[in-house]
């Protein structure tokens, strides 16, 4: 899917609250606070959304590690990393007046373009911390051997992405339940 450029951000509930005390508004993309914390909660912003996620137990967010692939919104199991055998990051891709079936499907449009032989299955939906209902669709068969889960979000101008990406089958299985919790954080 072609997303427009952004500079969205991801700030750790502790930089928020010293922003805040600071008189720094939140409104504006600025440049992220690198942090990796066990269980931690991070603010990802831009132009159209800002919401909150929150690693998992066992799960750190890392908001470092991933900027230079614009992934402001990093996970993985604490003892690993972002290139070990899986991770979760989010982002966002603008509406542009979709409904949330078409959007989902423009994703796994571009998916198949990137990997004809993709298989995607419906996975149900979940319930955010908000009350939104998310999305589900696990996708096998990239020609890489990757296994990814898909929640989106429906916000008013874009479409959350929550994706969990592994390398093999076992590591994507034991995640799904984290995935899971991630999604609804």
């Amino acid at each position: 899917m072609k997303r427009k450029p952004a500079l969205p951000s991801l700030l750790t509930r502790a930089g928020c609250c010293l922003l805040l005390a600071l008189g720094v508004t939140l409104a504006a993309p600025t440049a992220s606070l690198a942090e990796q914390t066990e269980q931690g909660t991070g603010l990802a912003y831009s132009k159209n959304h800002a919401y909150f996620l929150t690693a998992p137990e066992g799960w750190i967010l890392d908001t470092e590690c991933g900027a230079s692939q614009r992934r402001y919104a990093v996970f993985y199991p604490k003892d690993s990393d972002w290139n070990g055998p899986v991770a979760m990051y989010s982002n966002a891709a603008p509406r542009d007046g979709r409904t949330i079936t078409e959007a989902i499907q423009k994703d796994i449009d571009h998916m198949q373009g990137r990997s004809a032989g993709i298989k995607v299955t419906d996975a149900g939906t979940t319930k955010t911390a908000d009350g939104k209902m998310a999305s589900l669709r696990y996708f096998t068969g990239d020609k890489f051997g990757n296994y990814e889960a898909v929640g989106y979000v429906p916000e008013d101008k874009v479409v959350v992405n929550i994706v969990l990406t592994a390398r093999n089958k076992a590591a994507f299985e034991e995640s799904l339940q984290p995935f899971r919790k991630l999604v609804a954080s």
